[in-house]
């Protein structure tokens, strides 16, 4: 009868037989990591690590003057074409890109794109609206979800 240690069952030899691919597979995703930059799963993901000044996002603004996550459209058609709009919010933009809908159709909206400006010691940001395009869009099934952009 064998005394008891590590390799003594089956199940602890088999775990000791692994750990070789364990170390392997780990070795692998540090070379992924330090190559791909910020893509999940291999990213540093810079943005919970540095502090950012400012943030923007693309938004539709109907003619009473509300605010809309393009989300809660569909149907996009613009003056100027979708992929020639150069935003840092590209999720807004590969959506209106994959929901595009013939000229005419739906409700005019102006799509612009908000920028938001954090100074230290001020409670409020700076707020900048710069416009991209006029487009039209009818709202999407469910829009009535989408969270309608007022205080800022």
């Amino acid at each position: 009868m064998n005394p008891p240690g590590p390799m003594s069952t089956p199940a602890s030899r088999e775990r000791w037989h692994r750990r070789p691919i364990e170390l392997l597979a780990f070795a692998a995703w540090l070379v992924l990591a330090s190559q791909v930059g910020d893509c999940y799963p291999f990213g540093n993901f810079r943005f919970f690590s540095v502090k950012m000044d400012t943030a923007s996002r693309v938004l539709a603004r109907d003619v009473d003057g509300r605010l809309h996550e393009p989300m809660a459209f569909d149907q996009w058609h613009c003056d100027r074409p979708i992929s020639s709009l150069a935003s840092p919010d590209k999720t807004s933009l590969v959506y209106m890109a994959r929901h595009v809908g013939a000229a005419g159709q739906g409700q005019p909206l102006e799509l612009l794109q908000r920028t938001w400006r954090f100074s230290a010691g001020v409670d409020e940001p700076e707020v900048t609206d710069e416009p991209l395009t006029r487009c039209t869009a009818s709202p999407a099934a469910g829009s009535d979800q989408f969270f309608l952009w007022q205080r800022y």
